[in-house]
């Protein structure tokens, strides 16, 4: 991203162009003293952030051209000058190991929510299966009903194993693409929202692929209740990453 100040002595428009972003500065004479107002065209709020940042960094500079009438010609801020500054440092992790640990968090947390989930819906009101069937329900859509019961309580461990190795990935690949989103201005819980419905689509591919013993995924009934499940994983865990990666900015 490049911000190109231009000064034109003669107009008194000073626009700082960015790629989505206009910010123009109007100097009038009023009585003996000069004064501006900012007007923006605001498509993208980060990169004006950041425009601004780097206009107040060269105020000095800036508003002695505005103030005295001198054409400076052009300011040029290179992409180079731009992550020199502290704003765009906030747009991305600065670590890997700081986006493993807010998508390990994430991911846990959201799997917890979820076999809530499935405990309210899935076992208290629609009495799909007992309570203790949760913890072991991955173990036989992975590897069969007959797998499932033919290894007793360690059905139980596979099943949670599973469960919670998988929420992690999902946790940690959603932390890995939130700063796209974040630059864009958009919402966690929107991105969440599109990002269940995905989840729940890859997993299911998954299992229909690993093991012919599951309901049918073709019922709107089984996708409605998939998609609503896999919001109650994905927003908490978008929450989650959303509130770390804005700890990691301060």
């Amino acid at each position: 991203m490049a911000f190109t100040p231009t000064i034109r002595h003669p107009s008194h428009v000073y626009p700082y162009f960015s790629k989505r972003c206009v910010i123009s500065i109007f100097v009038s004479q009023e009585g003996d003293e000069d004064s501006f107002r900012i007007s923006c065209n605001l498509s993208d709020w980060p990169a004006l952030i950041a425009a601004v940042a780097i206009m107040m960094n060269r105020q000095s500079a800036l508003f002695g051209a505005l103030t005295k009438g001198v054409d400076m010609g052009n300011l040029n801020v290179s992409r180079s000058e731009l992550n020199r500054t502290d704003l765009p440092s906030a747009w991305i992790w600065p670590s890997r190991q700081a986006m493993l640990r807010a998508g390990v968090a994430g991911g846990l947390l959201g799997a917890v929510i979820i076999w809530i989930y499935e405990a309210l819906i899935w076992v208290g009101a629609q009495h799909l299966m007992p309570l203790a069937g949760i913890p072991r329900n991955a173990t036989g859509l992975v590897f069969g009903k007959a797998v499932q019961e033919s290894i007793g309580v360690w059905a139980y461990v596979v099943g949670t194993g599973i469960h919670f190795v998988s929420a992690i990935a999902w946790g940690v690949l959603f932390a890995a693409i939130w700063p796209y989103f974040r630059r864009r201005g958009v919402e966690a819980t929107l991105v969440a929202l599109g990002y269940a419905v995905l989840a729940w689509i890859v997993m299911h591919v998954a299992i229909m692929i690993a093991s012919d013993n599951h309901p049918n995924y073709y019922d709107p009934a089984v996708i409605i209740g998939g998609f609503m499940s896999h919001i109650f994983f994905t927003v908490p865990l978008a929450l989650t990453v959303k509130r770390q990666f804005e700890r990691q900015a301060q």
